[in-house]
């Protein structure tokens, strides 16, 4: 079975930090092991400006994912 979550931001109750993303996951790997199920997350970056790439500072708070 696969769940797609997009984007984690919805099932956050608030910002997500890295705090909350590692316990996310941590419930999201519990999820797994017990129903046989892979999940696959979505995290979007904040709004830019599109003429510049992507830094890494767009994807704060992305290391626990």
């Amino acid at each position: 079975m696969l769940f797609i979550l997009d984007s984690i931001t919805v099932a956050a109750t608030g910002s997500v930090t890295a705090r909350v993303a590692k316990e996310l996951m941590k419930r999201l790997k519990l999820i797994c092991g017990r129903y046989n199920v892979t999940v696959i997350t979505l995290m979007h970056t904040r709004k830019r400006d599109k003429s510049k790439p992507i830094e890494m500072q767009d994807l704060a708070g992305s290391a626990k994912l």
